[in-house]
């Protein structure tokens, strides 16, 4: 299938001989557990083997020099004098990202609920995975039919207790439950994709990636052999490029499409919260906004996706400013119709002015017009994500 579909994307099969080799091989550890993923001929870690931290290898990625691995034990395992170490989801979050720096790393975090799967199924393999026989968070997050924000959590309770089908269920991170937390990191050694994508130009390693993971075409972006966008091209997600840094391989891409709804919150203080106006910081606006249950149109883009890609935000107000500037022509965005049809949301507040607790940022796409609107106001937003 990979063959096929780079012979219609009329790709040098010279060039990308090597890669399909390389694709056609997957790691076998000595139990004999099956990863869920193709590696590379380098095979240092395969998954069911002891990572760099003592925990089990989840996956390897396809450019076979990184992976996910688990930490040995929970987060209670490693304080004696906290035996009953459960936490609620946003404790969990919170210590992992500023407090838990187990084997001198610092980039541990919460499961997916997918890589709790993957723990489940080494386990099920007869590999020893030192799990409770409890609940157990992940960082999968998603709005309930309730439109309460939630995180799906795992069972690894004993088969008699717990259906296979029922293993995954889900809690209100904000209803202070208390679950375990199995902390989980990448990790990286040296191996160097680029020695093969070197031999691809810009355009040919766009039709490569396409046939790849998400997390393996982050990795690629990561790497020295980036692919390299401009302003105006289409982004990794099929949005559009409207910033790029100097060497193109990072930047800020827009959604294909709007999405719409109020930034509610109306009356409402967050408390100094979702402020901040420059690059890059839409993001951390949106996230201010979910934690202060502004759940209107932030938790509409919080839940899209489009092409695999799920980590949009809310644009900031100096993001939908260069928007507007550099794609306003080419982006589909509505520039027609009246007033309530070509506004667009930020995700930035204004606490300043009198009676500023009724009014966020919007732009009028019709003429570039900026200013402060009522928060009841059903607008457009695009969506927006970091590459």
């Amino acid at each position: 299938m990979i063959k096929e579909y780079l012979l219609k994307k009329g790709a040098n099969m010279k060039k990308i001989t090597l890669l399909l080799v390389l694709l056609s091989f997957q790691s076998v550890n000595a139990s004999g557990f099956e990863p869920l993923r193709p590696t590379q001929l380098t095979n240092k870690y395969r998954v069911g083997d002891m990572g760099p931290s003592g925990g089990l290898v989840l996956s390897v990625s396809i450019s076979g020099n990184s992976g996910v691995e688990a930490a040995p034990f929970d987060l209670d395992d490693y304080y004696p004098d906290y035996p009953e170490f459960e936490l609620t989801w946003f404790e969990a979050k919170e210590y992992l990202e500023n407090h838990w720096d187990h084997n001198q790393h610092l980039d541990w975090r919460l499961p997916s609920i997918d890589e709790l799967k993957i723990i489940k199924d080494i386990q099920d393999s007869g590999l020893e995975t030192n799990m409770k026989e409890s609940l157990y968070w992940s960082g999968t997050t998603f709005h309930n039919e309730d439109d309460e924000w939630s995180a799906y959590i795992y069972s690894f309770y004993p088969d008699e207790y717990s259906q296979v089908d029922s293993r995954v269920k889900y809690r209100p991170v904000y209803a202070g439950y208390k679950l375990y937390t199995r902390p989980v990191r990448r990790f990286t050694w040296e191996d160097n994709i680029c020695d093969h994508l070197d031999n691809l130009n810009n355009e040919e390693k766009k039709d490569f990636v396409d046939i790849l993971s998400i997390d393996d075409r982050k990795e690629i972006q990561n790497s020295e052999c980036s692919i390299e966008y401009n302003v105006g091209d289409v982004g990794p997600a099929g949005g559009w490029v409207f910033f790029v840094n100097e060497d193109g391989s990072h930047g800020l891409e827009a959604a294909p499409e709007d999405v719409r709804g109020q930034w509610l919150c109306h009356y409402k203080s967050l408390e100094g919260k979702a402020l901040r106006r420059g690059l890059g910081e839409g993001k951390e606006n949106t996230l201010d906004m979910i934690e202060y249950e502004c759940l209107g149109v932030a938790a509409t883009v919080d839940r899209y996706a489009v092409n695999g890609y799920d980590d949009w935000y809310l644009p900031s107000h100096g993001e939908l400013d260069l928007m507007y500037s550099n794609i306003n022509e080419i982006g589909n965005f509505q520039k027609t119709g009246g007033r309530l049809d070509t506004m667009y949301w930020t995700s930035t507040t204004n606490e300043i002015y009198q009676n500023s607790l009724r009014f966020s940022y919007i732009r009028d796409f019709r003429n570039g017009w900026s200013n402060l609107a009522e928060k009841t106001f059903n607008f457009r937003a695009r969506p927006t994500r970091e590459f």
